[in-house]
């Protein structure tokens, strides 16, 4: 039994929400319930699994969405070995701070968490003797939030054998994370053995990859030196005449994917949250502009070679509010599935990405030969994050909608699962009202919705990271 997930994104707390453990409570239950039905075989006879392998798909680590990066010069397109002492750093943070999250991954491979029946003689679970363990290995690959973990160096291994220590992975430490399958044996055997290939997919996003995975990518700038830096800004220049509506928002700015929507959540969240003060929403869809020309103009942007496909006029089309390109944005990378060399030559019936956010299942291709049918299907391992969706009735500038979600896919070998190949598991939770309650004081007919705000719960609200917060509520508590 293979599973493949990815885009977990654990931060180490200073911008985006990482996530609560609960998710990876309800990830360990959901293993040990597949574990059982894959024990079932094609005979109607219960064999219990040898072994379950599994993958994370990248983006595990967010190395990238860390306020860690503007506390000094040092950025992840900086040299080497100055960006090797800050991941080392923001790594250490990013365990910690998810300590609970990390701790039952590791018990997944290395403390027997998956435990199941073993076999009467009859082939039926024996429930009365000891659950047994079912070994997990577990592998991780990278995508472009983690990317910093591919590069070489004696100062990257000890980051890389921290990880795996923590993680129980069973990676080889002394070498950089695959990002390619290709590029560890022991892994590419386990795809191939469920004929499944997988990839991260950021190579097919001009924003997230420049032609190496060891080089930093333009998103990388735009989160940091955009994002990051919009809402540090936003928090040093209003203070609390920011709605806590907005504070909240602001706080997922650099969550969102595809990134050509950062500025579209923006407009949202201000017009939401803003109402009647419009000179502050004037203000801060200034300020946003002020620094993506900051960023476009700068010479140390200017002077690196970021893409081959987009230029500074694009970006600024893309990213600049008062110029702000409303068609939609494809996020899906299924055409890419197609070129691929392993759907070609037919060796793989399945091809995996992730990177997206947005969970998919598609059929490619069925061919027919001699009575036999092979099925090749795409589909992507989408995300433990917040996603945020175009609503279908189309208004100015555009309305996103927010839910939350857990996605992992299940391959199956020979007769395990009685012979079914695959399976889709994805969770979704709408996110949660605010806390914070819009009351209309003013004439209906005349003004803006918001006249005055004020909480319908008692008691002080906790606000984001930078006006000193506390933890915030689990997006996945039962």
């Amino acid at each position: 039994m293979l599973v493949i997930v990815s885009d977990l994104h654990l931060t180490d707390g200073t911008t985006a929400r990482t996530l609560d453990a609960d998710a990876f409570r309800m990830f360990v239950e959901r293993m040990q319930d597949m574990a059982v039905r894959a024990s079932w075989r094609s005979d109607d006879r219960y064999r219990p699994l040898d072994g379950i392998d599994i993958v994370l798909l990248g983006d595990v680590l967010d190395l990238v969405n860390s306020a860690a990066w503007l506390s000094g010069l040092v950025r992840p397109w900086s040299g080497e070995s100055a960006t090797a002492a800050q991941t080392s750093s923001i790594v250490a943070d990013i365990l910690d701070h998810n300590q609970d999250s990390i701790a039952l991954l590791e018990s997944l491979a290395n403390r027997g968490a998956i435990r199941i029946p073993m076999a009467t003689n009859d082939g039926k679970p024996a429930f009365d003797v000891p659950l047994q363990p079912v070994p997990v290995r577990l592998y991780y690959m990278i995508g472009d939030a983690d990317w910093l973990l591919y590069r070489d160096g004696d100062a990257m291994n000890a980051v890389r054998r921290k990880i795996c220590q923590a993680m129980g992975l069973a990676n080889v430490p002394d070498a950089p994370f695959p990002h390619d399958p290709s590029e560890s044996p022991q892994l590419a055997r386990t795809l191939a053995k469920h004929r499944v290939y997988a990839r991260h997919g950021d190579i097919f996003d001009p924003l997230s990859f420049r032609g190496r995975r060891d080089e930093s990518s333009l998103a990388d700038a735009l989160v940091i030196e955009g994002a990051m830096r919009f809402v540090q800004s936003a928090a040093e220049k209003f203070g609390g005449d920011l709605p806590l509506d907005l504070i909240l928002a602001l706080e997922e700015l650099t969550d969102v994917r595809p990134l050509e929507i950062m500025p579209t959540m923006l407009v949202n969240a201000i017009q939401r949250s803003c109402g009647a003060k419009r000179s502050l929403q004037y203000e801060l869809r200034t300020l946003w502009d002020q620094q993506i020309e900051e960023i476009l103009d700068a010479s140390w942007f200017r002077s690196q070679r970021w893409s081959d496909s987009i230029d500074v006029d694009q970006l600024a089309g893309r990213f600049l509010l008062h110029r702000k390109d409303d068609a939609p944005h494809a996020d899906s990378l299924l055409a890419n599935a197609l070129t691929e060399s392993e759907f070609r030559n037919r060796r793989a019936k399945y091809v995996v990405y992730g990177h997206t956010h947005r969970a998919m299942a598609t059929p490619l291709e069925a061919s027919y030969a001699d009575g036999f049918v092979l099925n090749q299907i795409y589909f992507n391992s989408g995300s433990w994050r917040r996603t945020y969706d175009a609503t279908t009735l189309a208004q100015p500038g555009g309305q996103l909608v927010a839910s939350d979600s857990i996605n992992l896919l299940a391959f199956y070998q020979g007769d395990e699962r009685h012979g079914r190949p695959y399976e889709t598991w994805s969770s979704m939770l709408g996110s949660a009202s605010s806390t914070i309650r819009q009351i209309r004081v003013d004439g209906a007919e005349t003004a803006s919705p918001v006249g005055m705000i004020a909480s319908s719960k008692s008691g002080k609200i906790d606000r984001p990271h930078f006006f000193q917060s506390g933890s915030p509520a689990s997006r996945f508590a039962h």
